[in-house]
């Protein structure tokens, strides 16, 4: 049985679209008002892994959840049942490369009138679901068609199968009725017309069209690894795709130079939308494959966000960038723009929602005013609160790539998500605000982008030390003008937690923030406040990011780290923490840049619990200054709130079992930089180190420092040993 926190995929094989019969494809010029017959037979699968397995089949539709009226006709039933979906027998998968045949492979499902519609948004799917039968005492669960390989992060199927489609028009055959014989009259002779040449001609043509069969798009392949001869399909021919522009002008005007406030966060910046308002926030990094302008020159772009309605009407909204700095088809924004919409309220229908609450990304060149591209994403697909980062495409003829856009969009309501997760509070509010001291090597403005991370030790060897550090902000590519819902899922789980992605800070000698970045996600929540989670920032060079044919970030040239342990959930519950803490000093760790002093650069900033659904935002605060301070290093050792620095105990042993440790803490006190064995237990006779204190996230390590002879061994000399050398390397 499938439980509800368990994955499946579903794969859209079939849409319904505006398309007509020609040339062997399938064609419907107007279904509005048929009942059709979708019918599926499966040919056989294989399953990457051994196990017994049944697939279960069911048609979806978008623009409505009641399924009362489809039917199904299953292998060897002669009638429709009242059901909307169907399963498969058992096959057992005993060899990996073994091909598996099922006896119950037939399914039709028949679709009742206005099921299916010629409009975009009322697709129709057919989800297929592998499961797998539990072994006695275990239980079952459903088989992701594409998983992820833990080991070096690549996709792989865990299975295939192999199926025909064919989809008709239900006709209903009316009765006949008997003959009657009309009463004679009598008939006049007519003598036929002579027809001209040339419609002789064509009435010829008109003949043998008929006779001869229709051509079709069939292709014989040879036998692949499917074991068989391929079987051929007829499918829909690939719909025309849309010229380079998109044909019309727009009312909008980009920003002038001296208004700046798309490039900063403003005063006004809210957690939450506005009572009876849904808010969108989108920051618009760039595009690349522009297309030309009319007389083929490169355009000017500039970004504009908008309701679909306010497009559709024409209506000039003002959510606008800047243009880019020179003509080109590879613009680089980085701007934030706003828009609302009025919030859904519960008697808008889901079909009504979908249609006019679209918001629209317009890319469009100045000054003309020409529309370059657009894309329309319902906003009923995105989470709210959650930041996507998406490479918007859109096939146009004559750029084989598509034409593509770069944003960061981010879906508020009016009420922050409650969570079983974080009873006492809804989400923690991070403000980065700016790099403390000027830059001595400044190479551009900076973009941060902040994580919660809930094993900073492990993500910090594996991502933020190596050599190239890997970025780990990726965009999710989405392809138009009609985006699946499954485009804009979120994953349950991330072990890199959600990144959040900042404007760039300006001026590049010291770059300013004032981010206020917001952790609301329930696998946050869950994972903050434990011993090894941390708020983790990452730099990343905001002219790197843009090139001619993407925009990606690239490695980051710094990163800071803050411990969310259980001392930090003890001092912003503190009385005093209400308003926000203030830290100074968050040093920028792993990076080039240094102070004009030739210090290592620090940045500031305001943590908060919020524990209202209804926040502002701290940059909203004016005393930001005036915020109790929080301390991350108190001691002159520089070590996160310890009483004292690392102090190691000596520890022999000739027995790996025996773990009782001597405590010499009283003359040994060593540099945490001291280069010795780490060991995680006592693995042969030696003498250990091991830390009493240690820092937060840091591993259980201990220190083997010096074997022993097993037969014999002199212990103070040993001992004195190793102190002098210990003492040797402070």
């Amino acid at each position: 049985m499938r439980s509800e926190t368990e994955d499946f995929s579903y794969i859209r094989i079939f849409q319904i679209k505006n398309v007509s019969i020609s040339d062997g494809c399938i064609n419907l010029p107007r279904v509005n008002d048929k009942a059709l017959e979708f019918e599926v037979n499966i040919k056989d699968a294989q399953f990457n892994l051994e196990g017994k397995y049944f697939l279960r089949l069911s048609v979806q539709s978008l623009h409505t959840k009641d399924y009362s009226k489809i039917k199904i006709k299953e292998s060897g039933v002669p009638y429709f049942e009242n059901r909307y979906e169907g399963e498969t027998d058992t096959v057992a998968q005993k060899e990996s490369t073994a091909m598996v045949k099922f006896k119950e492979k037939q399914f039709v499902f028949r679709l009742p009138k206005g099921f299916c519609m010629n409009d975009k948004n009322h697709d129709v799917h057919l989800l297929v679901e592998a499961f797998t039968r539990p072994k006695i005492g275990a239980k079952g669960h459903v088989m992701s068609l594409l998983r992820t390989v833990s080991t070096d992060s690549v996709q792989m199927h865990c299975g295939r199968i192999r199926c025909t489609y064919a989809l008709r028009e239900v006709l209903t055959v009316k009765p006949k009725s008997p003959p009657k014989t009309p009463p004679k009259s009598p008939v006049k002779k007519t003598v036929p017309k002579q027809k001209s040449p040339e419609l002789r001609e064509k009435d010829d043509k008109n003949r043998t069209n008929r006779l001869e069969p229709p051509p079709t798009n069939r292709t014989i392949t040879p036998t692949d690894s499917w074991g068989g001869d391929n079987v051929s399909i007829n499918v829909p021919a690939t719909p025309p795709l849309p010229p380079q522009l998109e044909g019309r002008k727009i009312p909008e005007d980009p920003l002038q130079d001296k208004d700046r406030h798309s490039f900063e966060i403003s005063k006004s910046f809210r957690h939450v939308s506005l009572k009876g308002k849904e808010q969108i926030d989108v920051i618009l990094h760039g595009a690349s494959n522009l297309p030309t302008t009319p007389d083929g020159q490169l355009p000017v772009p500039f970004g504009v966000v908008k309701s679909k309605t306010d497009d559709d009407t024409n209506v000039k909204t003002g959510a606008a960038t800047h243009t880019s700095l020179r003509p080109t088809t590879a613009p680089s924004w980085e701007e934030l723009v706003t828009v609302n919409f009025e919030e859904k309220s519960a008697a808008d229908e889901e079909t009504i929602y979908n249609r006019y609450f679209v918001l629209t990304i317009i890319a469009a060149d100045h000054p003309s005013k020409e529309m370059l591209v657009k894309y329309e994403i319902p906003i009923s697909y995105l989470q709210p609160f959650h930041q996507y980062h998406l490479e918007l495409i859109k096939p146009v003829k004559g750029i084989p790539n598509g034409v593509k856009t770069y944003v960061t969009i981010t879906r508020k309501t009016m009420h922050l998500p409650k969570d079983p997760s974080s009873p006492d509070y809804l989400a923690l509010e991070a403000t980065l605000r700016s790099v403390q001291k000027p830059l001595q090597t400044a190479k551009g403005p900076l973009i941060a982008v902040a994580r919660v991370i809930p094993d900073y030790y492990n993500y910090k060897n594996n991502q933020l030390l190596t050599n190239p550090r890997s970025a780990g902000v990726t965009m999710n590519s989405v392809t138009f003008p009609n985006p699946h819902p499954s485009s804009f899922s979120v994953p349950p789980r991330s072990m890199h937690g959600y990144p959040q992605i900042s404007l760039p800070g300006r001026p590049d000698v010291q770059p300013e923030w004032n981010h206020p970045y917001l952790f609301c996600e329930e696998r946050d929540k869950a994972t903050m406040f434990t011993p090894s989670a941390a708020l983790v920032l990452e730099y990343y060079e905001a002219s790197a990011a843009m090139s001619d044919q993407f925009w990606k970030m690239v490695s980051p040239v710094g990163f800071s780290a803050i411990p969310l342990d259980k001392d930090m959930y003890t001092e912003l519950t503190n009385n005093r923490a209400k308003q926000g803490l203030r830290i100074d000093g968050v040093p920028i760790q792993g990076t080039e840049y240094v102070t004009i002093e030739g210090k290592q650069p620090t940045v500031g900033m305001v943590l908060r619990l919020i524990t209202t659904n209804n926040p502002d935002s701290m940059v909203s605060t004016s005393n930001v200054d005036n915020l109790p301070e929080l301390n991350l290093f108190p001691e002159p050792q520089g070590y996160y709130r310890t009483a004292s620095p690392d102090i190691m105990l000596i520890t022999h042993t000739d027995d790996p079992t025996n773990t009782t440790m001597q405590d010499y803490s009283q003359d040994i006190t060593v540099d945490s930089q001291v280069l010795m064995e780490p060991v995680r237990e006592p693995v042969g006779p030696a003498y250990y180190l091991q830390k009493k204190v240690k820092r937060p996230m840091s591993p259980p390590t201990m220190y083997r420092v010096y074997d022993l002879p097993v037969d014999r061994y002199d212990e103070n000399q040993v001992f004195y040993g190793i102190y002098a050398s210990l003492h040797a390397n402070h």
